[in-house]
């Protein structure tokens, strides 16, 4: 399945949804009662609005709230993504929605359903091996003059499949540099961080290899090795 499928494969359309004319006193025991701590707030068809429990128990208390609508609430924007979107596209956009549901749209901008927030979250941490048993390998390169094919031909020479790939800029000492990032796969990882550092990449980060006991070990291996190359 495709990332820009994904969406629409996972869209819930049975989830409970209100108009933004409806009255705070009717759909709270709405959500109430279905166990609902989040929904959309639809004005024309169109996906406008979130509206949550604390949203409508702190209504619930002024002295209108028989006759206050959905509508004069202060509910935070929230006109729903695309369902033909692709997961990275929206990915930045999540942390806009207060609750766990995103709304989604057809591609007339009418409501079509929702998605939860935390498969999408998932999905993406899916696509990158972020959780699973691949191995972090991170490098810091200078912003300029390196290239990225050189270093992924380098660890490709070392026997590592290469899951996921993705860089950000560090700043230390007024000095900034590139961080490389890699999720990959190797049956020999600390062979492959040594022949790095061996070819003068200065290596920022990996995952744990060894505990307090084996760096003695590693240490003394970096050494042996140094003198071989000698």
């Amino acid at each position: 399945m495709l990332q820009s499928q994904f969406i629409e494969a996972h869209l819930e359309t049975d989830c409970p949804v209100f108009y933004d004319d409806d009255f705070v006193a009717d759909v709270l025991p709405i959500m109430q009662r279905q166990h609902v701590s989040c929904a959309p707030v639809l004005s024309g068809g169109k996906p406008e609005r979130l509206v949550t429990l604390p949203d409508l128990l702190a209504a619930e208390q002024t002295t209108d709230s028989d006759t206050l609508r959905l509508k004069e609430l202060p509910l935070p924007q929230a006109s729903g993504v695309d369902a033909g979107e692709h997961l990275f596209d929206i990915f930045r956009r999540l942390p806009h929605f207060p609750c766990d549901v995103v709304p989604v749209a057809d591609d007339k901008g009418m409501f079509a359903g929702v998605i939860d927030k935390q498969q999408v979250i998932e999905q993406v941490a899916r696509i990158f091996h972020v959780g699973d048993d691949s191995l972090t390998l991170e490098l810091e390169v200078p912003k300029s003059g390196v290239k990225l094919s050189e270093i992924i031909a380098l660890l490709e020479r070392n026997e590592a499949t290469i899951l996921s790939f993705g860089m950000y800029t560090a700043t230390s000492d007024n000095h900034e540099s590139i961080i490389l990032s890699f999720r990959l796969q190797t049956h020999d990882f600390f062979r492959l961080v040594q022949n790095l550092e061996h070819y003068g990449y200065q290596v920022h980060y990996t995952s744990q290899m060894f505990n307090a006991e084996d760096e003695v070990l590693r240490e003394k291996a970096r050494e042996i090795l140094y003198l071989i190359d000698l």
